[in-house]
């Protein structure tokens, strides 16, 4: 395909976003490459809908009625962007910020048509150093790139297992394949778990070092006690919901963690580290309650497919 006639979408989900969004949807504007932006509002209490409405009309704005989470909201994109013919879907946070060259150069990479997921570099806000999450789970999880760093060479392209979903750029073969993101999560996992279908489906996930975009997670207030809440049992669906995985790894996976969790919660109970305890009894029970939910999951994230949008 001429990447000078593909049609890309930008595709962003907001929430409160007035702290970021004009760097964010500037950076989109002073791109090297054509793009059409989609925005999908997650009934921000504040203005934000309204000024992105007020001052960049070029943006096709969705306004939800209710918070739908990340995933539900960017498949609302997805699916508008996927019927109308767009060729490539970047999915970007509210609170990041491009470079000129960033969507022409992941185009470049993308229109190979080898990889699912082409991720770019991910910097902190400034600019100044690597954003922590992407140093501990993608680059410090990858050997290519630290042999690379110390001996030198010229590779611009690094498999990766999982990239955080901040800056995604998709081929469409990747939502003929792969589909949108599973409703079974709601706020966090819903990235962990796209990578594992891609991984079932033997489809590549990469980074590259030619492009960067600024991820300004350190304004983000309250980020990390966000990521926390609730992390016990969101790791608990993931492992569940992971098609890689038999359901006998799951079954025998869970019943060690169960056993472990009542060891935890006594040892915490005991020593009076009481704001440690939390009730997993009540999340394994949850749990108990969505097998129908897993197994339509599995089954259907198994099938090649536009799933979910």
């Amino acid at each position: 395909m001429n990447n000078s006639i593909a049609k890309v979408a930008v595709i962003i989900v907001t929430w409160k976003g007035m702290k970021w969004i004009d760097n964010c949807l500037a950076g989109i504007r002073k791109s090297t490459c054509s793009v059409t932006t989609f925005i999908v509002d997650n009934a921000s209490p504040d203005e934000t809908p309204d000024y992105i409405a007020q001052n960049y009309p070029e943006i096709r704005l969705t306004r939800s009625k209710e918070n739908l989470g990340f995933g539900k909201a960017n498949n609302i994109a997805i699916a508008q962007a996927y019927r109308e013919g767009f060729d490539y879907f970047f999915l970007l946070n509210q609170d990041a910020y491009l470079q000129p060259y960033t969507v022409e150069r992941l185009l470049q990479i993308a229109s190979t048509n080898k990889y699912a997921i082409v991720s770019p570099m991910h910097l902190n806000g400034d600019g100044s150093h690597i954003d922590f999450y992407f140093r501990d789970f993608v680059i410090g999880k990858c050997p290519a790139y630290l042999d690379q760093t110390v001996t030198g060479g010229e590779d611009m392209i690094f498999d990766s297992e999982f990239i955080p979903a901040a800056a995604w750029f998709l081929p469409r073969k990747t939502i003929d394949e792969i589909g949108g993101f599973d409703p079974l999560f709601y706020h966090y996992g819903e990235d962990d778990n796209y990578c594992q279908r891609c991984r079932y489906h033997h489809r590549k996930i990469v980074f590259t070092t030619k492009a960067f975009i600024y991820h300004d997670r350190e304004a983000t207030v309250g980020n990390s006690a966000m990521y926390n809440r609730k992390i016990a049992f969101r790791h608990i669906v993931q492992d569940c919901a992971d098609i890689n995985n038999s359901l006998c790894f799951i079954i025998q996976k869970q019943g060690r963690q169960f056993y472990d969790e009542i060891g935890l919660w006594f040892m915490y109970l005991f020593t009076g580290k009481w704001r440690m305890l939390h009730n997993f009894i009540g999340d394994y029970f949850k749990i108990l309650c969505m097998i129908p939910k897993f197994r339509n999951s599995r089954k259907l994230n198994k099938t090649i497919g536009v799933n979910w949008i």
